[in-house]
């Protein structure tokens, strides 16, 4: 056999297996994720979801490894109104969206900077609104990412889709200041940690 053509087809596959492979599954991940497709899953059919990601990082971390060693290292980003947004969880036109709600009264907004007690205070009030009888077994509300709205994410129940909790909505943000929606009717409670300590912790995070 021509060794020209082994060398070729061996290019062929290393290319399929750099390239194509890492792009379809992250585009099936990012199916598997949007919106409540995963968070309004029963907790078996979550594992399910997380076995088949996991299954598939073996291989393609190492991949996206060996890729950075030949690219300009850089977190995937894009810009609104001068802010820098990160592309894997959100978007240009999903900030502009979130920018452009119409908070009211009903409102009640967690906003921190990530990795600073987000999901432990959504937990706190969630649990109140609900007299500390929050359900979120198979037989509730499933997830705690399907009640709040992520507002300006792409990976948790829609705004307008959100169920409301003794007719208040839950939204998350890690949104800049000067990109949260105001209203003077709705309720904002703002989650602050020592910089030092909210940085390290991103990079435990990271890690994983």
């Amino acid at each position: 056999m021509n060794i020209l053509y082994i060398i070729t087809v061996i290019l062929v596959i290393l290319f399929l297996v750099h390239e194509i492979y890492p792009a379809w599954y992250f585009k099936k991940e990012a199916a598997l994720r949007l919106g409540t497709a995963y968070y309004a899953l029963k907790r078996s059919e979550r594992e399910r979801v997380r076995r088949f990601m996991r299954s598939h990082s073996y291989l393609v971390t190492p991949l996206l490894k060996f890729s950075s060693l030949f690219r300009k290292k850089s977190i995937p980003s894009f810009e609104y109104k001068g802010f820098h947004g990160p592309l894997v969880t959100c978007s240009r036109d999903s900030f502009e969206k979130a920018h452009s709600y119409q908070a009211d009264e009903n409102d009640i907004f967690i906003a921190t900077q990530m990795k600073s007690g987000t999901t432990f205070m959504l937990q706190v009030i969630f649990e109140l609104l609900q007299k500390g009888q929050g359900d979120l077994s198979d037989q509730g509300f499933k997830h705690l990412h399907a009640v709040a709205s992520w507002i300006e994410a792409r990976y948790t129940v829609d705004i307008h889709d959100a169920p409301e909790i003794a007719d208040r909505k839950i939204i998350k943000t890690h949104l800049p200041f000067e990109l949260v929606p105001f209203s003077e009717k709705a309720k904002y409670i703002y989650v602050i940690r020592d910089p030092a300590s909210c940085f390290a912790s991103v990079l435990d995070y990271l890690k994983l």
